[in-house]
């Protein structure tokens, strides 16, 4: 049956972004099909009742296909709805949250609905990405970057990211240029050898004079920087001698790894220009951001959630706030505007060093940040009883919240929680486990953070019964 062509018609899709069809008992996972199309597809892959297949060619458009403005979007794999309507886009996002709170959070349709608060997009769902990480390589005796393809190493040659920020290209052009010029030998995973292994780039916010902020890291593996560094300093003067357009490097730094890992940066910084870090403003507080520091990706985005998170704090009054998965202390330190008090408490050291240094440039001196690991902390250090926090917001990474961290949270007993998510199905897991413990889910809205791919972010406001 493998490489055998199919006639199918796209009914749904799945959580990756794969459109799925059913036909004589057996159900089809189509890469780059969207609903509603119907298709000619080749099987690459099955199993007892599933099939893959990727679309030959598309017999029927659907009324939600659109044309890509992305000519390597399907081998890159990175954004797996481009080829959908941006308004359907959001309803299928909106529709996998809803069906993951009723099915794994175990809420009914009617309740879920009625306390549904809407999905909000962007105005411009393109050029939004402040950070862009990009592998390097070499192929054929050619130096080439762009991003990997869908769960593998391969290199999809890419100049011009349609989500990355706008510049960003020409940046890569020059380091590109200077790589080749110098011969700078491009890290291979199967030799493990070379140098050069990614660059990242991070953007700030446009300022006040039309420009941004942006820093340029190399991902390197040499063990020996420090004897070469007379080549990478004629690496910031070449960039430095270009002009990209509003773009202002801030600062250069190389990030050492020389480990056999898929983890992208190592733990060992070098700045070679500048002072580590660029700046952003995010509603009229400043942030310093460096190299290993977690910052989310989209500014647009990430405004109306932090103003959506204050909207959902102000439903009821409140006056210790504590912030469980704080990074730099971006949610805490807005927190700080409307609370008497503020704690914050993340396992990263760098983040929490980073958190104090942007405490400390807002003069805010109503918040604290604690470095503990969550799952093993003891509430007992928290002073609960002194500190009587009644709204605690939690941020965690994609797994969601440990079990032993809801428990913490129950004993705390605060009135209010916030929950921010990026994985749904975590998220509902973690309603249904408060809500044995008496906790009610009030509302929730979705923000779309991450266009064209099938992300999205997740702010719910939980209450005591």
């Amino acid at each position: 049956m493998k490489n055998e062509i199919k006639k199918l018609y796209i009914t749904d899709i799945s959580n990756e972004g794969l459109g799925i069809a059913r036909d004589n008992n057996f159900v089809y996972f189509v890469k780059n099909a969207v609903v509603g199309d119907l298709v000619n597809c080749i099987i690459t892959k099955e199993t007892k009742n599933i099939i893959y297949a990727k679309v030959v060619d598309v017999i029927e458009k659907s009324k939600y296909r659109c044309e890509s403005i992305c000519q390597v979007s399907n081998p890159c794999g990175g954004c797996q709805l481009l080829d959908v309507k941006y308004e359907k886009q959001l309803e299928i996002k909106k529709n996998i949250v809803i069906n993951n709170l009723i099915k794994i959070g175990k809420i009914d349709r009617y309740s879920v609905f009625n306390i549904f608060n809407g999905i909000v997009g962007m105005d411009y769902p393109f050029f939004y990405r402040n950070k862009m990480q990009i592998p390097f390589g070499d192929r054929n005796n050619e130096v080439i970057y762009g991003f990997y393809a869908n769960r593998t190493h391969y290199i999809i040659p890419n100049k011009n990211c349609v989500v990355g920020f706008r510049g960003y290209a020409e940046i890569l052009n020059s380091i590109k240029e200077f790589v080749e010029m110098s011969k700078i030998p491009i890290y291979d995973e199967n030799k493990k050898t070379g140098i050069l292994r990614e660059v990242l780039l991070r953007s700030s916010n446009y300022n006040d004079s039309c420009s941004r902020e942006v820093s340029i890291t190399l991902i390197i593996n040499d063990k020996n920087y420090k004897e070469n560094l007379r080549v990478y300093r004629k690496f910031v003067d070449y960039i430095l001698e270009r002009n990209y357009n509003g773009q202002e490097i801030k600062t250069i730094c190389l990030n050492i790894n020389t480990n056999d890992t898929n983890v992208i940066l190592g733990l060992e910084n070098c700045i070679l220009y500048g002072d580590g870090f660029i700046e952003d403003n995010i509603l009229d507080i400043k942030y310093k951001i460096f190299v290993n520091n977690f910052y989310q990706i989209n500014m647009e985005m990430t405004k109306k959630l932090y103003s959506g998170i204050i909207d959902y704090a102000k439903l009821v009054d409140f006056k210790n706030v504590l912030d469980l998965y704080c990074g730099i202390g971006t949610i805490t330190l807005q927190f700080s505007k409307f609370a008497k008090k503020v704690l914050g408490i993340e396992v990263v050291k760098e983040s929490i060093e980073t958190a104090n240094i942007n405490k400390k440039i807002n003069n805010i001196k109503n918040v604290d940040f604690l470095c503990r690991d969550i799952e093993k902390l003891n509430i007992v250090d928290l002073n609960c009883e002194k500190e009587n926090f009644d709204l605690i917001c939690v941020d965690p990474p994609r797994k969601g919240l440990n079990k032993s961290v809801i428990e913490k949270i129950v004993k705390i007993n605060p009135k209010r929680i916030i929950y921010v998510s990026c994985d749904s199905a975590t998220l509902a897991r973690d309603i249904n486990f408060f809500a044995n413990e008496n906790y009610k889910l009030e509302c929730f809205k979705l923000y779309d953070m991450f266009p064209h791919t099938m992300h999205i972010e997740t702010v719910a406001l939980l209450s005591k019964k």
